[in-house]
Formats: structure tokens, C-alpha cells, sequence
């Protein structure tokens, strides 16, 4: 079961990734573009921390074809 704790650090992560959402919906230089998606590569993967240590796993957290 799911402590508070790691409640929070899920919707800390799903709030990062949909703010690097809306950055890549503006205009951005390739370089730009690049880090942002890297943030969003960095919040998965610590996404996918969570879920390791044998937590479920939160679907709605996905980029596929954005930017």
C-alpha cells in the first residue's frame, strides 16, 4: 500500500511532466526542445523508481508524440 509520502512524490512527477508538456507546445529551438524532453526522460524514470519498489503504475503518466 501506498504511503502519503510516495502519493505525493507521484503527483509531483505527473505535475512536472505536464508542465514540460506545455513547454513543448511552445516555440522552442532544438536545443531547447532537447532539454525539456530530457526533464521529461528524468521524471519517468524516477516515476519508474517508484514503481519498482513495488508500487503500481500510474498510466496517465505518458509522452508519447508530444512536442
Amino acid at each position: 500500500m501506498a504511503s502519503g509520502f510516495d502519493d505525493t512524490l507521484r503527483w509531483v512527477h505527473r505535475t512536472n511532466i505536464e508542465r514540460y508538456r506545455q513547454i513543448l507546445r511552445t516555440p522552442l529551438s532544438g536545443e531547447e526542445r532537447s532539454f525539456v524532453r530530457r526533464c521529461i526522460g528524468e521524471e519517468q524514470a524516477a516515476m519508474a523508481a517508484l514503481e519498482g519498489a513495488g508500487r503500481p503504475a500510474d498510466p496517465a503518466v505518458r509522452i508519447d508524440k508530444v512536442g
